[in-house]
């Protein structure tokens, strides 16, 4: 489409510090008592570390692939990605699980809850994101792209 603009998130080189088991686990030669951090990561570190990449790596490679970068914004601090790693992704297979056992009509009013908490929760913690990313830099890049 002609004039159209993309947005995409890519992982930045402070995301692997903010994974526990990154930080703990994986780039300790993976030590026993530290393999609990697999349940925590299920899998996102290993798919993910494959494409981790500096930002100036990151606009090289937008820039060999044809596109301009119009704006890009630092997003996700360390401290939200670890709240989420240990919060919520964890829970969220067993979750899912019980949710297809739940009649309908129940589950409906359950979700509703679910999302009036997240919204509880979330938007305090993305409002204050920018007191949060004072720690430390940003765990991703979020670029609005198009084509040259």
């Amino acid at each position: 489409m002609r004039g159209g603009v993309c947005c995409v998130m890519l992982p930045d080189i402070p995301f692997l510090h903010s994974s526990f088991y990154y930080e703990l686990y994986e780039s300790k030669g993976r030590p026993a008592n530290f393999k609990f951090l697999e349940l925590i990561d299920r899998g996102r570190m290993s798919d993910n570390v494959k494409v981790v990449r500096p930002r100036t790596e990151w606009e090289e490679i937008i820039h060999k692939a044809g596109f301009e970068i119009e704006q890009c914004v630092p997003h996700l601090s360390k401290t939200l990605v670890q709240m989420w790693d240990i919060g919520l992704r964890p829970l969220f297979p067993m979750l899912k699980k019980m949710t297809q056992q739940i009649e309908e009509d129940v589950l409906d009013g359950i979700k509703e809850e679910w999302v009036d908490l997240f919204y509880k929760i979330g938007q305090p913690m993305i409002e204050n994101e920018k007191v949060l990313m004072q720690q430390g830099a940003a765990c991703f890049l979020c670029y609005i792209i198009k084509k040259r």
